[in-house]
């Protein structure tokens, strides 16, 4: 029988009908990074407050002031879900060739283990239909 953290998302066959696993504190804390930044406020039953939901700034306009509201909230959400990381920078940004698509960037470090890392996010429609 394997043995990890937790598996690894989205699932993944390893073989012999095991799910893949996330073996290391870095992945999974990278893992659950992402899954902050991709539920939305009110998804998560037990705690409606949990989650940034990036996806409903996605047809908000391709304003500064609105990538600024989206670093905001990361920060809040982070500060009270994961207080063990310290957020370096996000960067927010449009893609060049397709203005409907948006890029993020987190550079952060985790404290406890003094490790840095960053998520890159692509965010688009599709990802949501």
């Amino acid at each position: 029988m394997p043995t990890g953290l937790t598996p690894q998302l989205p699932l993944n066959f390893a073989g012999e009908g095991d799910f893949a696993l996330i073996k290391r504190y870095e992945q999974l804390i990278k893992q659950n990074l992402k899954n902050l930044v991709l539920t939305v406020p009110g998804e998560k039953p037990m705690d409606s407050n949990f989650g940034v939901g990036i996806q409903r700034f996605l047809f908000e306009p391709n304003l500064s002031y609105v990538y600024g509201d989206m670093k905001t909230e990361i920060r809040s959400q982070v500060s009270q879900y994961m207080p063990f990381l310290t957020i370096g920078s996000i960067n927010v940004s449009a893609d060049k060739q397709n203005k409907n698509v948006a890029r993020v960037q987190i550079s952060y470090v985790i404290d406890p283990l003094d490790v840095e890392d960053n998520l890159s996010l692509i965010i688009d429609d599709v990802l949501f239909t």
